[in-house]
Order: structure tokens, then sequence, then C-alpha cells
């Protein structure tokens, strides 16, 4: 029985330490029940090795025994040894640690858990003072108070629960531990117990936990935002500093104050919110203006974000609603708004592309301009997307290597000169652009570029690097030479092969010579300068050079000057003159040649036409004063074939000098009124005897709309008339020739008059048109056979029409008649009528009566020849047989004209008008007409310039004399005033030079 009932105590005891251990291990009871249950085990063990103890003593060992004692109820010695090495196991396993000590404080037992509590080993504190394993702060008072306690028996740490100390590790370290010391009843040495518990994690979790809470009630009360805890039923417990600032009230509102019945919030429209919360579903509150208490304004617009919190049991516990004053980011934001569209308008307002990416290299913002550079149609296409990939010209290209890339990523701002962008086509631009940096308080948050198309600069940095080359060959190859040579030293910069060539210097010799050094004037840097700035073309024709032989030559330069690099050059362009110099002198002496051979030619063609006009003028006047004489038909008809022969001989020699004048440029123009349609009354009437001997009827067609009066010379359209009218009356036998003459208005105001001479005669091969307005030519060789003429006759109209800025031109075919046709524009006059000295339209009447002459004439057939015809005018005629004579008897009587003669012995006709011009005599004023046989330009001139009124050319045409009579004499002295006002007027408007046949009318 006494066997049983020690197994039963020692299995009892067991479960008692395992379950005690057990329950502490798990933490699920209180310090005091724990101390309860180690206290139970701690006895059990006792009084179960006290009862074998005594068991040991009482039973006498036998010889050969072993030391165990004998244990009633049968239970042998091994079994005891069994239950104590049982329960040494588990008291050396127990997790917390066990140590005891006597009465003195000094260690009898240490648990393997005090071991790792503490660090020692239990051989290491056996018999030594438990203070050693005490902090400094208790060991002073461990022995005091266990004296204290064996006299007193009061409970101060033994027998009075668990307590918190530090203790000391063998490393010096502290450790956190909660002990419980009992004394041991029972014990004859009064021994302690204690059960050790190392808190080092739990000091530690607690000391965690509550730095936390207070950096979490901290961060609550500096937090910005203010900050409102409200429990399940509404009621506000707890605030942050935040939010009594900005509601402007104090600590007194806590507990006093219930969010689910303010009326703010109902008036608001919010309360649904925070109903929402306090049903389990988090809510943002939009952003809503309140009137506010506050030292910052009352107006303010406050969002909020409310929210539930839930206990362990998944209940609201509480409400947190956190609030925000957005018066001022609203503002702000309100403000960023405008400058955003301002600088949206600025942006869109720019020719240059803009856009700006992200640190992702994502599109945030673009312009239109950016837009339409990049090919796209909207920045919707852009804007989202990684556009430094889309628009980089080599889709191989790292992208991190990009300047772009560098701005965004390392702040780096970047101007690139020449890139290329990828447009959506495919197709690159080439771009200039620049990066910078967008930061946000300090901070990199993307980067913004601006870029340029530059496609016309690249365009015209190719044209210009073409020109450079282009420049830079025709520098080499240009045959002047051309050296470039700095302003101040003169060094030579640079030289073209022709410079090269010129001086017979290489590029590396030259490059060491100062220009000076090719110079024979030495002319100083200043000099050159000041040539260059005296002269926009500073020409030096006479300047001497140097070869590299010291052989020196005559050159022509210019200089010019430009900068390189900020430096002033000079350009000179040489040329070697010494050839031209030769050909010049050769030239000179050409053209002194052809200068004295032309006033040679000019002098024999005054002599030719003074010598041949001479006894024409005695011809053809005696035959003209014979026609008015009784004659038979026989003699009627040699007069006419004489006079006919007469006048073909003068109209050859007009046009000789017509020729001659028109050859050499010295055709001189009047721009005065005339009629078109006296003109061509004249030119038909003096035409109408050859054409009636042709068998040749003459017609006209002239246009109603042809204006009366017409600004132009009429004596040059006269000789054209006439040579178009001869030319068709000499080709035209048993014929018709009509004339038409038509007129229309251009753009300038201008009269565009058109005329046709139209024959039926032999008409002109096609393929002679072009060749029929050459001089001296004719269709072929058998038309001058039987035709006669020189070939000038429409030489001279093309050469007359082309001064008078018109066209002629032909139409006609063989055997079917010939149109020529003209085309001149002439100035409309208006309706006024013509001056005094128009053509007359009965030019063979004498409109004075018996005027008084004076005639100047030493040759003494033209004397008669003049002196028959103006007798037959009723005229009477004084003669003077020289200068003298005609001065002496101009002195002497009035007369009404004096005609004279300009080329007479002793006294020509041109001294002697200037003498009757200067002095007081009674023929002071006197109209003075001369009378050349000269009909070359300058004659003319000549005759006005010696006081002379008008001239006539040799032969004498009565009509002319009839004309000239009427023209300057008349009853009336303020007439002939009036009409040379009138053609004074003209003459100086016009800038009129007359010569020939020009007539002052």
């Amino acid at each position: 029985m006494k066997k049983y009932y020690i197994e039963i105590v020692a299995v009892l005891i067991t479960i008692l330490v395992i379950s005690s251990l057990l329950i502490m291990q798990a933490g699920n009871i209180s310090h005091k029940s724990q101390l309860l249950l180690i206290l139970i085990t701690s006895l059990l063990i006792i009084i179960s090795l006290a009862y074998i103890t005594i068991k040991n003593i009482s039973s006498p060992k036998k010889p050969g025994t072993t030391d165990i004692p004998e244990i009633d109820h049968g239970r042998n010695l091994d079994e005891i040894k069994d239950e104590n090495t049982k329960l040494k196991s588990l008291i050396q396993h127990a997790v917390d640690g066990i140590i005891t000590i006597d009465s003195q404080g000094i260690i009898t037992f240490f648990s393997r858990s005090s071991e790792i509590i503490f660090g020692y080993s239990e051989s290491e504190v056996i018999g030594k003072n438990v203070n050693m394993i005490m902090c400094d702060d208790h060991k002073p008072h461990h022995d005091t108070y266990l004296q204290y306690y064996k006299i007193t028996n009061k409970p101060g740490m033994i027998n009075n629960g668990s307590r918190e100390f530090k203790g000391r590790r063998k490393d010096g370290s502290s450790v956190d531990i909660e002990i419980s010391i009992n004394n041991i009843e029972g014990s004859h040495n009064n021994e302690y117990i204690g059960i050790i518990r190392d808190i080092s994690e739990r000091v530690s979790a607690e000391q965690m936990l509550k730095a936390s809470i207070t950096r979490f009630t901290n961060c609550i009360e500096q937090f910005p935002f203010s900050i409102q805890i409200f429990n399940a039923d509404g009621v506000l417990t707890n605030v942050n500093g935040a939010w009594k600032s900005l509601w402007g009230v104090d600590d007194s509102v806590v507990g006093n104050y219930n969010i689910l019945t303010d009326d703010k919030f109902k008036q608001q429209g919010l309360m649904k919110y925070i109903e929402m919360a306090f049903n389990g579903k988090s809510s943002t509150i939009p952003v809503t203006l309140f009137d506010l208490i506050n030292s910052i304004g009352s107006n303010r617009w406050i969002q909020s974000h409310i929210f539930p919190v839930y206990n362990d049991d998944g209940k609201i516990d509480e409400v947190v609603l956190i609030s925000e004053d957005t018066t001022e980011r609203m503002r702000a934001e309100d403000e960023r708004m405008k400058l955003n569209r301002h600088i949206r308008m600025l942006l869109e307002s720019t020719d240059q592309g803009v856009f700006g990416i992200n640190l992702g290299g994502v599109c945030t913002f673009i312009n239109e301009s950016a837009v339409k550079l990049l090919g796209y149609s909207s920045p919707d296409e852009l804007l989202g997307e990684r556009l430094l990939k889309m628009i980089i010209s080599n889709n191989d290209e790292d992208v991190t290597k990009n300047p772009i890339f560098r701005t965004y990523t390392e702040g780096e701002s970047t101007h690139v000169d020449n890139a290329f962008f990828l447009k959506k086509d495919d197709l690159t631009i080439p771009i200039e652009y620049s990066t910078r940096p967008i930061l946000d308080d300090r901070l990199i948050t993307g980067s913004v570029v601006v870029f340029n198309d530059i496609t016309k600069r690249k365009l015209s940095e190719n044209k210009l690097k073409e020109n450079e080359e282009k420049y830079r060959q025709l520098f080499s190859a240009v045959s002047d030479a051309i050296i470039i040579f700095d302003a101040s030293s003169q060094a030579i910069i640079e030289a073209n092969n022709a410079a090269l060539k010129l001086y017979g210097h290489s590029h590396k010799t030259i490059s060491g010579l100062k220009y000076h050094d090719l110079s024979s004037d030495k002319l100083t840097s200043d000099e050159i300068t000041q040539i260059i700035g005296n002269n926009k073309n500073p020409n030096l024709p006479e300047m001497m050079h140097i070869d590299v032989s010291g052989k020196m030559f005559d050159v022509e330069i210019s200089f010019g000057s430009f900068s390189i690099n900020d430096t002033t050059v000079i350009c000179a362009a040489v040329r070697n003159t010494t050839e031209r110099k030769s050909y010049e002198l050769e030239l000179k002496k050409a053209r002194d040649s052809a200068i004295t051979a032309f006033k040679v030619k000019s002098q024999f063609l005054a002599n030719m036409s003074h010598e041949i006009r001479t006894p024409m003028n005695g011809i053809l006047g005696s035959l003209e004063l014979l026609s008015d004489s009784a004659l038979n038909d026989e003699q009627a008809g040699y007069l006419n074939t004489s006079r006919e022969c007469g006048n073909n001989l003068m109209g050859v020699l007009d046009d000789l000098l017509c020729f001659t004048k028109a050859e050499s440029g010295k055709l001189i123009f009047e721009s005065i009124p005339f009629n078109i349609r006296n003109i061509i009354k004249n030119t038909i009437s003096h035409q109408a005897a050859s054409a009636t001997k042709r068998g040749t009827e003459i017609n006209t067609d002239i246009s109603n709309n042809l204006p009366e009066i017409l600004i132009g010379d009429p004596t040059r359209i006269q000789q054209l008339l006439t040579n178009l009218l001869s030319n068709a009356i000499k080709f035209t036998k048993n014929g018709n020739i009509t004339i038409q003459l038509s007129a229309y208005l251009t753009n300038n105001n201008s009269d565009h008059i058109h005329i046709e001479v139209k024959d039926s005669g032999i008409g002109i091969k096609p393929e002679l048109h072009a060749s029929i307005f050459e001089t001296f030519t004719q269709g072929d060789a058998s038309t001058t056979r039987n035709y006669g003429g020189t070939g000038l006759g429409l030489s001279i109209c093309k050469q007359l029409i082309s001064r008078m800025n018109g066209n002629i031109g032909v139409i006609s075919n063989e055997e079917t008649g010939t149109i020529f046709w003209v085309d001149l524009c002439l100035t409309h006059h208006g309706s006024s009528p013509l001056p005094t000295g128009q053509i007359n339209d009965n030019p063979g009447t004498l409109t004075v009566t018996n005027p008084k002459i004076l005639l100047a004439e030493d040759n003494i057939v033209n004397q008669k020849v003049a002196y028959a015809m103006l007798k037959k005018l009723n005229c009477t005629v004084t003669i003077a047989n020289d200068g003298n004579e005609a001065i002496n008897k101009s002195h002497t009587n009035k007369y009404d004209l004096i005609l004279m003669d300009c080329q007479m012995p002793k006294m020509d006709g041109y001294e002697t008008t200037n003498n009757i011009r200067n002095q007081m005599g009674p023929n002071q004023k006197t109209p003075i007409i001369a009378l050349t046989a000269n009909a070359l330009h300058g004659d003319d001139t000549k005759c006005i310039a010696a006081g002379m009124n008008d001239y006539m050319a040799k032969p004498i045409n009565k009509d002319t004399l009839i004309s000239k009579i009427n023209t300057w004499v008349s009853n009336k002295p303020e007439a002939m005033t009036s009409t040379k006002i009138a053609l004074s007027d003209y003459n100086k408007t016009n800038k009129t030079q007359v010569t020939d046949n020009e007539r002052i009318k």
C-alpha cells in the first residue's frame, strides 16, 4: 500500500508541475494565480523529498546495499531514483528560473533556466551570495532586508507576490526579471526559493508600445489636419490642436459635442456622409464653405474624410473625422489655373513647339505648334504618351543618352543646335531645341522642351555651303588675281591661283609676304582704307606691281574690306593691264582713224549734197518755171521726164543722207501736234502723177475713230508713208492701192494707230519677207533689173518705226499683192486746233499780198531761179550777192522776209544773220529763212543758233516756198509773234531739234 501511495504522490506532483509550467508559459492567468500554483507545486515537491529522506534515515543500511532508502509499500530503491531523476529533470527544464538560497543569501540551487537568464553556470554561483546577480541599486539592501525578515517575519519581497527588478548578467548587462520569493516551509536552515522569469521582451514591448502611443499622440497633436474622434454615439471624445485652432474652440468641447445633431452639417447637406461613417462606410466629404470663428478668417473651404474604427468584436468603436483647410490651396489652385491659362495662351501664341514630360518620360502638356510641327492633328494623340521614344528619329538610340532624358533625370539644361524629330508620318524634321528641368520646391519633376523647325535654316545652310564651295571654286578659277590680307599688318592671308600665276609665287612663298612686298607704290594700310572710304569703287588704274623675279608690270586694282572673326581684312582684285594697255593704244589709234574717216565722210556727204543740190536747184527750179510757160505736148512731155528724173535723183540723195544719219544714230524726232489726214492727202498728191503713169488707182480707208489731232513727228510719218506708197506704186501696174488707217485707245491713254498699205502688185515670196527690211536688199536680182531702186526705202522705214517704238511687217505671197502694216503708239491731242504753220489745205496759193523779200544768194543760177519763182508769186524781190551786201540793204530797207543762203563768199549766211540780229536796224526781228545745200545733221541747229527762224534745203520747191512765205510773212505782226511763241513752247516742252527736212511749224 505504501508503494502505491508514493507512486500516486509522485505522479500527482509531476502533473501539477507540468500544468503550472504550461499555464505560466501560456500567460493567460494573473501573476497571483501563477504564484499560487508555483507554491503548491513547490510544497508538494518538498513534502515528497522530506518523506523520502525520513524513510532513508529511519531505515538502517545493510552492508552491500545502496544509499537509496527503502520505501514502504513495496517501492524499491531504483524506483525512488527514477522518481528523483524525473523530478530534477522537470525542475531543470522549467521555463522560469528556480533559485534557492539559505538564510545568509548563499545560493544553494541554480536551475538551467537561471543559467540561461543570467549567463552563469551552476558551479559559478553555488555557494555565493545571490546579490551577484542583482543590479547595483539592489545589492546593498539585500542582506539587510534578509536579516530584517528573519527577525520581524514581515513580508516584503518574501511571501509577498511577484516583483519586477533588474538583474545583472555575467557580462555585466542588465536583464528585466519578474521574481517571486517564498520561504521553504519545513526547512531547518530557513531556505528560500525564488521563481524568476525573464521579462526583457515584454518590458521592451511595453516600452515600445508606450513610445508608440506617445509618438502617435504627438503626431496627432502636431498633425496639420484637424482630427476629431467620436464614440459610437457621435459624442466627441478626442481632438487635436489643429481642430481646435481651425474651429476656434478649446478642450471644453470634448464630451459636450455630438456630431449627429450638428445643424451645420444638416444645413450644408453633409449629414448623409456622417451617417454613412456611423453605419460602417468610409466617405470623403466634398469641399464645403464653412463660417468659422478663428484667427485666420471666418469663411474657409474645408474638405474632410470620415471613417469608422472597429473593436475586436467587429463592432464600430469609434468614428474618426479628418478635415483639411483647403482655402489657401484653392486660392493657390485658382491662381495656378489663371497662370496656366496665361501660360497656355503664351504657348499657343508662339510658333515654337513646346512640350513637357514628367519623370517617367510621359508627355504632360504640348502646344498646338508642337502638334502641327510633329505632324499630328490633336494634342490628345500625344498627351499621356512616352513622347521621347516617339520622336527620337533613330528608334535604336538609347533614350538614356538623349539630352532631354538627362534633363529630367539629372537636372541638366541643354541647348542642341542640330537634331531631328520623328513626325507622325515617320519623316524627320531638322530641329533646334532647348531643354530645361521643371522644378517643384527644388525637386525635379520633369523637363520642358522648346524646339524650332529649322528646315529653312538647314536649306539656307546647305545653300550657304554650296555657295561657299561655289565661291571657293570661283575664287580659285577666276582669271583676275585676288589677294586677301590683314588690314593692319598687310600680312597676306590667302591668294587664288591667278595671283600665284601672276606673281610667280607658290602658296607657301606668298603666305610669308605682305601686300606692300608686291607693290612698288608701298601703300600703307591707312592709305588703302582711305581709298576704300573715298570711293565706292576704288580703282587705281595706274599702279605697278612686282613679280617673284623682280619684273614690274601695270595693274588695275580694286580694294574692298570685310570682317573675318572680328578681324578686318582687305581683298585686292588685281588685273594685269599690260596687254590691255597695248590693245587700248591700238584701239585709240583705230578710233582716231575712224573718227577722222567719219569726219571725212561727213564732209564728203556735205560737199556732195551741196555740189549736187546747188545745180539741181537750178535745174529743177528752171523746170518748175518752164512748166508755167506755154509748151506743146511734146515739150511738156520732155519737161515732165526731166523733172521726174531730177526728183528721183533727189530722192536717192535724200535716202542716202537719211540712211547715213540713221546709221550714225543722229536722227532727231519731233513731238508736235499734227493732222494725219492732211499727211495722207499730201503724200497721195505728191505720188499721184507716178501712180497715174503706172495706171494705178490710189484709194483711202480711214476709220471714223481715228483722232483728228495726234502728237508725233509728222515729217517722219510722211517720209514713212511716202516710202511705202512709192514702193507700192513701183511694183503695181494697172492695179489699185489702198491706204487704211484705224485706231484704238490703249491702257495708258495713248492711241494705237494701225496703218496698212495694200497693193495688187507682184507680191513677195514668203522666204524673202525677213530680208526685205535689210539694207540694200530687194526681192531678188530680177526685181532690181526690172524695177530699179537702191534697196534703202524699207530699211529706212524699219529704222524710223523702231525709233518711234512701233512695229512694221509684211503679208504677201508671190502674184497675190502685198500688205505692209505699221503699228504706232501716238499721244491723243484732243480737239484743239493746230498751231499756225501746219500743212495748208491749198499749199499752192500765197496768202499774203506783195511781200517784200530780200534774197541773199551768190550763185547766179540760183538767183535767177529764186527771183523768177518769187516774181511769179507777186513778191517784191531785192537781191544781195553776198553777206556784206545783205547787211547793207537790211539797214536801209524794211523787208517782210529774208531768204539767206548759208554758204556765201566773204561772209556766210550765219555771220550775216548774226549781224542783222545784233544791230538795231529795221530788220532786227524780220523772219530769216536759211537756204542750204547741206542736209546733214547739225545744219538745222546751226541755222537756229545763228538767229534764223527756219530753213529750206535746196533744191527749192515752189510749194515749199509758198508754205514758208505763208508761215512767216503776215500783215499782222502779232500773228508772227504768237506763232513764234507757240513754236517756242512746243520746242521747250518736247526738247525738239530739227534737221534736214524737219521743219519748224
